[in-house]
């Protein structure tokens, strides 16, 4: 779904606007297609371009179940995505994931800020009760975002991917609004 907002979400030098196809540059190209950039995530790298990313934008942005966000930060610009997904109001939840493809941001808190960010858009704005992130055990910035970013691990699910060719446990985290917690 396309959301319009009066102003960009932002924490910090962290922001997040809507995401349009003039986010689909040269340089989104290289993080897809960067096998490290891309390496705890459900992204196979290679084959990416400008048009396979308009196409994705597009399909995002019509799938009335999903937000979609650049995450831009004040010395380098846009530096990742975050997506808002499986958004069910019967249930009150959805999943969210984000892809931080800036090397150079790497470890400098900017996950954390657009999680957070994007959670507390998530609860004020959509309504929702609580929001999931899929986790491989072995992404330890991750985890430590989310963490940092107020969520639990709420399960471990065994042997549920596949990484370098072997089986890999995925931590859930879940975040609760307080304000609707059971």
């Amino acid at each position: 779904m396309i959301v319009a907002l009066d102003e960009p979400l932002q924490l910090n030098v962290t922001r997040l606007i809507p995401i349009t196809e003039k986010h689909a540059s040269e340089r989104y190209v290289s993080w897809m297609n960067d096998a490290e950039v891309v390496r705890y995530t459900e992204i196979l790298p290679g084959g990416y371009d400008v048009a396979r990313l308009h196409a994705y934008i597009a399909s995002v942005q019509n799938d009335p179940a999903s937000v979609f966000f650049a995450i831009e930060s004040e010395s380098h610009g846009h530096v990742g995505n975050l997506r808002i997904g499986g958004i069910s109001a019967r249930h009150g939840r959805a999943t969210i994931a984000l892809l931080i493809g800036e090397r150079a941001v790497w470890g400098r808190g900017i996950g954390r800020a657009a999680i957070q960010l994007a959670t507390d858009f998530a609860f004020r704005k959509l309504h929702l009760r609580k929001l999931c992130a899929g986790i491989y055990e072995v992404n330890i910035g991750s985890r430590v975002a989310f963490e940092r970013a107020g969520y639990i691990q709420e399960a471990k699910l065994k042997a549920h991917a596949i990484y370098e060719g072997q089986p890999l446990d995925v931590l859930q985290m879940a975040k609760f609004n307080g304000e609707m917690a059971a």
